[in-house]
């Protein structure tokens, strides 16, 4: 965990932390926090509290950071609900055809749908909640229910330890718990896409930032189904369709057969052939996978061997790509191969 994140997760744990305290406990200059709390505040991921003298920071939800007073904000009651009667409503009640670019609109509302319609299938709550709003720079919304919890759910369904474990499974994609109504799509791609998405659930958040080139995982304050936070520039340039084609190009027909894998969610070192079962889980459905090591310190001639010969050897039809291998790693990635 870098610099930046410590701090943030000290605001996290402690709202109203001043910037000497923060300075004190992580045992660095108070210019180095002003630095770091700077961004944070720019991102909107933190709100200054208090005076001058007595200020403090505490962290925002993704809608509630966003300063216009113009806020959408209603309770739905989930039976019945439909998300694109919902997004028409918040779409005509912030004008977000005037006040996003085409790119980021259609981005916007496919994130929106896909994640009201997690929470209208998935959650098992009778109510959830829906707030956005824009500002010069963003646009966001929340979608929060009071259910069984995304992880728990994924958990649950696929026998998993725990619902960090559940985190691995739902960050590759195509992991579904309703399969005969839903493709495991929604959440991969809306992380891709977003500038910022955050999920907590229960005791665990999933943080994706810049389209899912960086992801983290916590723990935090236990609190009951399931948070969604959204967040992306007005003016963003990627187009929807360019994730897509990322992912599900013409050279796979269109289908989602091209997935990215965060090693580090698992850990920072990796020795066993079951660690790496847990992370090929599931991966046997894809045609084209990217293992991203970064932030990987080593791993054991065990895990290489289950991953890089056994499973290659099992599915020769699979092309798995290694990216950010330190060297330690890529020396025994190599050993497996050969």
């Amino acid at each position: 965990m870098g610099t930046a994140d410590r701090v943030l997760e000290m605001i996290r744990r402690k709202p109203g932390i001043s910037g000497a305290e923060i300075a004190r406990q992580l045992g660095i200059t108070r210019q180095a926090v002003n630095r770091h709390v700077s961004r944070l505040l720019e991102e909107r991921s933190v709100a200054k509290t208090g005076t001058t003298r007595a200020a403090g920071y505490a962290v925002t939800t993704a809608a509630e950071s966003l300063i216009p007073p113009r806020r959408f904000t209603r309770e739905y009651r989930i039976a019945g609900l439909e998300e694109d009667r919902s997004f028409e409503e918040v779409s005509l009640f912030l004008s977000l055809d005037a006040q996003l670019s085409p790119s980021a609109l259609t981005i916007f509302r496919y994130a929106f749908t896909e994640m009201l319609n997690n929470a209208i299938d998935h959650s098992a709550a009778e109510t959830c909640s829906v707030a956005s709003a824009v500002d010069d720079y963003w646009a966001a919304f929340t979608v929060t229910d009071g259910g069984i919890g995304i992880f728990a759910s994924i958990a649950g369904k696929f026998e998993l330890a725990n619902e960090v474990d559940a985190v691995l499974e739902l960050s590759k994609g195509k992991r579904t718990t309703q399969p005969d109504r839903h493709a495991g799509e929604g959440v991969f791609f809306t992380s891709r896409c977003a500038d910022r998405l955050e999920i907590r659930s229960h005791a665990v958040s999933l943080l994706y930032r810049n389209g899912a080139e960086d992801i983290h995982v916590e723990k935090i304050a236990p609190r009951a189904g399931t948070s969604v936070d959204f967040r992306i520039r007005k003016r963003a340039k990627r187009s929807l369709q360019s994730v897509f084609d990322a992912y599900a190009p013409e050279d796979f027909d269109f289908r989602f057969e091209r997935t990215r894998v965060n090693v580090r969610l698992l850990g920072t070192k990796y020795v066993s052939r079951s660690e790496a079962r847990r992370l090929l889980a599931g991966l046997d459905r894809f045609r084209d996978i990217v293992l991203d090591f970064k932030g990987t310190a080593g791993i054991g001639q065990g895990f290489a061997d289950e991953v890089f010969r056994v499973f290659a050897s099992i599915h020769p039809e699979i092309r798995i790509e290694v990216e950010n291998a330190n060297e330690v790693v890529a020396r025994m990635i190599a050993h497996a191969r050969a």
